[in-house]
């Protein structure tokens, strides 16, 4: 600042001080905002089949203790985005939504062969 104050127009030099602090400003909140990403893409990438397969099994008890399954389609619904089916290994794929706001486009699949085969 001593030095915007020796300049013969001491406005231009503190106009682009505003500038490039709005600009730093900006950065340390884009890495705020990377930093999150990057701590829930390693969550999502540690989950596995396991998992999957527990959650949905948590699911069908807490419909069985309830006695109510009503709430259970409108879950796997926002949970499942869709399901493909190869007819001719008779394998699955379910692909899930990830419905965080902070992540877009990001999507889950479940490995080939994940699913019971059916019998020929």
């Amino acid at each position: 600042m001593d030095l915007a104050v020796k300049l013969a127009d001491p406005a231009s030099a503190l106009r682009k001080v505003d500038k490039l602090e709005k600009k730093r400003a900006d950065a340390l909140l884009r890495l705020q905002e990377l930093q999150v990403e990057a701590e829930r893409a390693a969550w999502i990438s540690n989950v596995g089949v396991a998992d999957v397969a527990r959650a949905l099994a948590n699911l069908v008890d807490a419909a069985k203790e309830t006695g109510r399954s009503d709430w259970l389609r409108p879950v796997v619904i926002s949970v499942v985005e869709r399901v493909e089916l190869d007819p001719r290994s008779l394998t699955g794929n379910i692909c899930y939504r990830v419905t965080d706001p902070a992540m877009p486009g990001v999507k889950l699949a479940s490995p080939r062969g994940f699913e019971p085969r059916l019998p020929p």
